[in-house]
């Protein structure tokens, strides 16, 4: 159900490509938005739940110089759900 909301939201913005919008990919772009702003990997799982260590590994690619930031540094609300 929730892929079809998906789909029917990315069609009526009149997104071009909508089958690559999908619940993982809005996960991934959430997690690397933390990620980028220097969060604690450690910390990640807090806010996105259990992730294995090999993928939670992956994501210290989008860690910028000024990482390892606490929980507390890092704003959790999207830019694009913030209007």
């Amino acid at each position: 159900m929730l892929e079809a909301i998906l789909i029917y939201a990315a069609v009526d913005a009149g997104f071009s490509e909508t089958q690559e919008i999908n619940a993982e990919s809005i996960s991934h772009s959430y997690i690397v938005y933390l990620v980028k702003q220097g969060m604690r990997l450690s910390e990640l799982e807090q806010i996105i739940g259990y992730l294995d260590p090999t993928t939670l590994s992956k994501y210290s690619r989008y860690s910028p110089e000024k990482r390892g930031l606490p929980l507390s540094e890092i704003n959790l609300i999207h830019p694009s759900l913030a209007k």
